[in-house]
């Protein structure tokens, strides 16, 4: 990296990037979210035991008191844990929430099980966990706060003040009475609906910003090809005048030479190579004329066709075609665009350094895979996730067009473009496309 004179500052790792490290994490601020949850509900039961004892209700106060202050030293520490380094992680999330369905359910053994009219608080870390929890571990939470309600219906420490008293029996408390069982069967159906909708409607919505931030990244990409389209074209018009200049001294210069064999072999190899660049510009204002007419090609005329036109390009480069599955004559969606876009690719592998590519076509469903295999040096792992980004390349004198624009047209017609390394050497370049129904 080049230095000057300025005053510059170095990077340290071990060093914070902002002053509160992550402080912008979800999974941070949800963490975060909960201690303030368990803040509220430790205020609700502090006012509670302070009301029972001060009302003189017999209960196991300093048990509940040591729960509840063990409660709050756990939310005090997760508190400042949030600010530390460590990422906030699902399975941590996920102890945090077994942890409150835990101390929750020792508070309730201790102050009348089921009957104590706070046991609904059961629903809250289902309700946290469904809605940023992998569905596991939101069931898991719902499976243990129902077994923890269900074991309170017969386990715990009687509160007969918070039992309606047409339920009291000669001073004793029963079991289970119908008002507690209506409670448990209300909270077991909500529990349930709550995990299972909640759940669901949550992946919705992650499906949609999934599929809107794709539809916008899709956009942006279409939007820098449309640009680079544009300027295309009135280069393209451009170089009509000077390649016109170019043939006609040539021409001169060709009757001038005619004696010097070397010479004029070298000039008309220049009158070829310009011919060709004509060509290549006419083809590209009658691609953009007819960038709308599609029509239908048989595969072996479409192969045929595409190596015809490179070898026409470089004839010293080899290329097989080998048709794994008998679909020679299945006929796919073209367009001129969707050769170039083949030739764009091969050119890549050759000037990547394959001596040779090797192409398979086979059958998958209603798709035929056309997959280029080259003996080049393959991808490197810096630039494989950036590969399809205009003005990416791996060519000191590449613009970083050629993927782009031959990604861009195979998905316009339906189809796909993977690329991978080989682990004997080279790159394979998968492509997609949909066969057409004969019908």
């Amino acid at each position: 990296m080049p230095h000057n004179n300025q005053t510059h500052s170095t990077f340290n790792i071990n060093e914070p990037m902002f002053d509160k490290p992550f402080s912008f994490s979800p999974s941070r601020q949800n963490l975060r979210r909960l201690c303030f949850i368990r803040f509220l509900a430790l205020c609700g039961q502090s006012i509670a035991l302070a009301y029972m004892l001060w009302a003189k209700v017999i209960l196991d106060g300093w048990t509940l008191g040591s729960t509840m202050l063990i409660v709050s030293i756990i939310t005090l520490l997760t508190w400042i844990r949030t600010y530390q380094q460590l990422p906030v992680t699902e399975r941590e999330f996920f102890a945090q929430l077994l942890f409150d369905v835990i101390s929750f359910s020792i508070l309730l053994y201790f102050s009348g099980g089921a009957s104590n009219p706070f046991v609904f608080y059961y629903l809250i870390p289902i309700i946290i966990s469904s809605a940023i929890l992998p569905w596991l571990y939101t069931w898991t939470v719902t499976a243990i706060s129902i077994a923890a309600y269900s074991g309170l219906l017969f386990f715990y420490q009687p509160l007969p003040i918070a039992i309606p008293v047409p339920f009291l029996e000669k001073g004793q408390i029963s079991m289970v009475n119908l008002h507690i069982a209506g409670m448990w069967i209300n909270f077991m159906f909500s529990a349930l609906l709550v995990t299972y909708f909640i759940v669901k409607m949550s992946k919705t919505v992650a499906l949609q910003h999934e599929l809107l931030s794709k539809k916008r990244e899709e956009d942006l990409h279409n939007e820098q090809l449309m640009t680079v389209a544009t300027f295309a074209a009135g280069t393209a018009h451009e170089f009509g005048t000077p390649l016109s200049t170019i043939s006609v001294l040539l021409h001169d210069l060709l009757n001038e030479h005619q004696q010097n064999t070397e010479l004029y072999q070298d000039l008309e190899c220049i009158e070829q190579q310009v011919t060709h660049c004509r060509k290549l510009l006419k083809n590209l204002v009658n691609a953009a004329e007819a960038s709308q007419q599609k029509s239908t090609v048989n595969l072996s005329d479409f192969c045929q066709h595409l190596t015809d036109q490179y070898q026409l390009l470089k004839p010293s480069f080899p290329i097989s075609i080998q048709f794994i599955h008998p679909i020679e004559e299945n006929k796919i969606e073209c367009d001129l665009a969707l050769y170039q876009a083949f030739l764009n690719l091969i050119d890549n592998a050759q000037q990547a350094g394959a001596s040779q590519v090797n192409i398979q076509i086979c059958k998958t469903e209603q798709m035929v895979s056309i997959q280029l295999f080259d003996n080049g040096p393959g991808i490197s792992l810096e630039i494989a996730e950036q590969l399809g980004k205009p003005f990416i390349s791996t060519k000191s004198t590449g613009l970083g067009l050629g993927l782009s624009l031959s990604k861009a047209t195979i998905s316009r017609l339906g189809g796909t473009v993977h690329l991978f390394n080989v682990p004997s050497g080279g790159t394979l370049t998968d492509i997609r496309l949909p066969l057409v129904s004969d019908q």
